[in-house]
């Protein structure tokens, strides 16, 4: 088998590899509907400019987060991972290493704690203010839903610990996005 064939086969395009989903409900899990999982816009933030992840066969990174709460979870699935001493001690990209400086301490990566979670997501109360709602009325189904925006500031220290999970969406959707100093006390958020 020709070299460059087999390092292809270990190269993944992280764009494709990487899977967000947005949780609600444990049949969330398995569901690859659009309505639940989508794909990022770019993903060379994390990983690589060429946005590539090498060493991996059938490369799957799963970033979860519940719909509420934002609780996040992490998994990698590959069929097969490169052994260094085949390729001049090359390793495998750390996926996990470049995941966690963009995300928040504590996400997990055990997917029934993970699901656990999710009986605490009808408990979540927006932070801050309330400022405006607004009414919406989808026309295919006749089902309206209400819209609340919500005024917050760098003062609500939960807030602060939502917004860091929040603001991982950037990463993958803004390019030349960065993190916020939220010890600046400029910073005025509104949630919808």
């Amino acid at each position: 088998m020709e070299m460059l064939g087999i390092e292809e086969a270990f190269v993944a395009d992280s764009n494709e590899a990487l899977e967000l989903k947005l949780i609600r409900r444990p049949g969330d899990v398995d569901n690859d509907s659009e309505s639940v999982t989508f794909k990022p816009a770019m993903s060379h933030q994390v990983f690589s400019q060429s946005e590539n992840i090498f060493g991996y066969k059938d490369l799957k990174v799963k970033l979860y987060y519940t719909a509420a709460w934002l609780t996040t979870y992490v998994g990698i699935e590959f069929s097969e991972q490169i052994d260094p001493d085949d390729f001049d001690g090359i390793e495998a990209d750390n996926i996990m290493e470049k995941l966690s400086k963009v995300l928040q301490p504590g996400f997990l990566t055990n997917i029934d704690t993970f699901v656990a979670s999710l009986d605490k997501e009808p408990s979540f109360e927006p932070y801050g203010e309330l400022k405006h709602s607004f009414k919406v009325t989808n026309r295919e189904t006749n089902k309206e839903r209400t819209y609340e925006i919500y005024f917050c500031n760098t003062d609500m220290k939960k807030f602060i610990n939502y917004h860091e999970r929040l603001q991982t969406f950037v990463m993958w959707y803004i390019d030349g996005a960065s993190f916020i100093d939220v010890d600046d006390s400029k910073w005025k958020f509104f949630v919808v």
